[in-house]
C-alpha cells in the first residue's frame, strides 16, 4: 500500500534529472491496457512511440523482472521518484531518497554512473550501505571514538575505516585477550622441534630418548626421515595460529603442552618412507612467553564492531514501499 499522504500524482514536480519516472504511473496502466486504446500519454506523442519504447519503460517499471507490473513496482518507482521522501530512519537521523541518488552520483556503483538510469536494485543497496555506515559510526562514538554524523559519506567512511585500522583494533584487541585467556596461550611463541619417523614404535623409541636427557637435534638429524628436512628437526619459533597453518590438525595438542612436552604420534603418508607411512610428533623445545604476539592474531575490531552494530539495527526503520529491514542481516530486501 502506499503511505497515506503520497500520491502518483506528486511525480509531476520532479527535477529533469529523474524526469524518466515522471510518466511511470499513468503509463504503466497503459502499458496493461495498451489493446484497449490507451494511446495519447503525457510526453508521448504518439502510439507509435509507446510501440517503439513500450520494452524499455515497461523494464524500467517492472523492477522486481518477474514480467508482470503490479502494485509493489508502482510503489516503488512513485517511492525512487520522491526525492524528499525519507527512506530510511536510524537512531537520530534519517536518510532521504534523493540523498541516496546524490551518494550515487558521487560514488557511483558498479552498474550505474548515472541516478536517472538507476537499476532499483542500485538504490537498495546504497541505502543499506548508506544505514551500516551511519549504525557503524554511532557504535564507535558510543564506544568512546570521536565521528562527526554531519560530515559526508565519504569522510564518515574514512574516519571509520581510520579507528578499525587503528586505535579501535588497539581497544577490540585488548578486549578480547581480557575476555579469553585462551588467546595469551595462542597469540605466544612455541618453539618446536619435529620429529618423522617410518612407524609408531620408532616414533616412541625417538621421544623415550629425548625424554631420557638426550639432546633432541641430535636424535631428530639420526632418526628422521628425508622428508624431514629441517636440521636438527627445528622448525623454528611460531605462534599456535601459525603452526595451525603448518601441520593442521597435528598442531592442535600444542595448546595443551608445555615446555619440554611431546605431542603424541600423527599417522600420515610419504614415499620417503620404507612402510609407507610417516609419524610426526612435536616437541616444544621452548615457549616464549615475553614475546606474545597479539597483533599476530587479529584482526579483532571488524567483528566486536559487526557485534555492536547489530544492537542498534533493531530501532532502524525503512518505508514499507522501498522494502523489508532484517535487523539480523542488517539489509534490505525488496518487496
Amino acid at each position: 500500500m502506499l503511505n497515506k499522504g503520497r500520491s502518483l500524482n506528486t511525480v509531476k514536480s520532479l527535477p529533469p534529472s529523474f524526469k524518466k519516472y515522471l510518466p511511470l504511473a499513468a503509463l504503466s496502466f497503459c502499458v496493461l491496457v495498451f489493446n484497449a486504446g490507451c494511446s495519447n500519454l503525457d510526453g508521448v506523442e504518439s502510439s507509435a512511440t509507446l510501440i517503439a519504447d513500450r520494452d524499455e519503460i515497461f523494464n524500467q517499471i517492472d523492477v522486481d523482472s518477474d514480467g508482470v507490473i503490479d502494485r509493489a513496482d508502482l510503489e516503488l518507482a512513485a517511492a525512487f521518484s520522491d526525492l524528499e521522501l525519507v527512506g530510511a530512519r536510524y537512531p537520530g537521523g534519517t536518510i532521504t531518497i534523493g540523498e541516496v541518488l546524490t551518494s550515487l552520483d558521487e560514488m557511483p556503483s558498479s552498474k550505474s554512473s548515472r541516478s536517472d538510469i538507476l537499476d532499483p536494485s542500485v538504490v537498495v543497496a546504497r541505502l543499506t550501505s548508506m544505514l551500516r555506515l551511519r549504525l557503524s559510526a554511532i557504535a564507535l562514538g558510543e564506544l568512546g571514538f570521536d565521528l562527526d554524523l554531519a560530515q559526508s559519506d565519504v569522510e564518515i567512511n574514512e574516519a571509520v575505516q581510520s579507528h578499525l585500522e587503528g586505535d579501535f583494533e588497539v581497544y577490540a584487541r585488548d578486549k578480547a585477550f581480557a575476555e579469553d585467556p585462551r588467546l595469551v596461550k595462542f597469540a605466544t611463541p612455541h618453539c618446536i622441534t619435529v620429529l618423522g619417523v617410518a612407524s609408531e614404535i620408532d616414533s616412541e623409541l625417538a621421544i623415550g630418548r629425548i625424554l631420557g636427557g638426550e639432546d633432541p637435534s641430535l636424535v631428530a638429524d639420526e632418526v628422521n626421515l628425508p622428508t624431514i628436512s629441517a636440521p636438527g628437526g627445528d622448525m623454528g619459533c611460531a605462534n599456535l595460529l601459525d603452526w595451525a597453518e603448518n601441520f593442521g590438525e597435528m598442531a592442535a595438542p600444542l595448546s595443551e603442552l608445555g615446555a619440554g612436552e611431546f605431542s603424541k604420534p600423527s599417522l600420515t603418508y610419504s614415499e620417503f618412507s620404507y612402510t609407507g607411512e610417516l609419524w610426526i610428533s612435536l616437541y616444544v623445545s621452548e615457549i616464549k612467553s615475553a614475546e606474545i604476539e597479539k597483533d599476530q592474531l587479529g584482526p579483532f575490531g571488524n567483528e566486536l564492531l559487526a557485534s555492536e552494530v547489530l544492537k542498534h539495527a533493531s530501532s532502524v526503520e525503512v518505508d514499507s514501499a522501498i522494502g523489508i529491514w532484517s535487523s539480523s542481516t542488517v539489509s534490505i530486501s525488496l518487496n
